[in-house]
């Protein structure tokens, strides 16, 4: 008996006579595959390559990728990698704080009286629980001095602030800002970005 197209559905639906059965089952068994050629045969070979080919999506390699993207990934990694990896070292003489410059400020440490010299503005982050000096000397001539118990993990931020009248040093824990002058408060978590 031959096995067709006809007959094998005529099998998977279960409407097979013994016999048929038997024949399918054994043509499934045998393995040769001369047969399965005349069922193909029956479809538009060609009509069925043209459809492969035209879900098969062309992929373009790597090295043909614009260069753009690449140097932008690029640019994008090492400025993250620059902004956000602390740029201070941790050594065995370390003060135990790190600085950080507002506009147009300058600071100096003074590692045997504990002091720190300054002119503008300025923000202190601990690392461990000191006692520190500030010292402020600008060029109107005015010179002021407070010390202060910094604890470790606070920020504090040390301005001179000046005036018509008089100038003054503010050390306020950055945690308090929201005590001082919207004016002042605003110029200092436009600099520090708080």
């Amino acid at each position: 008996m031959q096995v067709t197209k006809a007959l094998i559905e005529k099998y998977h639906n279960g409407e097979c006579s013994p016999e048929e059965s038997a024949a399918v089952e054994n043509w499934l068994n045998d393995g040769q595959t001369d047969d399965i050629v005349a069922f193909v045969s029956e479809f538009d070979r060609t009509a069925m390559k043209d459809k492969i080919w035209q879900e098969v999506r062309p992929v373009t390699p790597f090295y043909k990728r614009p260069v753009a993207i690449i140097t932008a990934a690029a640019a994008a990694l090492l400025f993250c990698l620059f902004r956000f990896l602390p740029l201070t070292t941790e050594t065995a003489d370390s003060p135990g704080f790190t600085i950080e410059l507002g506009r147009e400020s300058k600071a100096s440490f003074n590692k045997e009286q504990g002091a720190i010299n300054f002119c503008g503005t300025i923000k202190i982050v601990s690392q461990k629980d000191i006692n520190l000096s500030f010292k402020t000397t600008c060029t109107d001539g005015t010179t002021r001095i407070k010390a202060i118990h910094v604890k470790e993990g606070e920020s504090y931020i040390a301005l001179h602030y000046k005036d018509k009248q008089s100038s003054e040093m503010l050390i306020i824990n950055e945690n308090m800002l929201f005590e001082l002058p919207p004016v002042i408060k605003n110029q200092l978590s436009e600099q520090f970005k708080i």
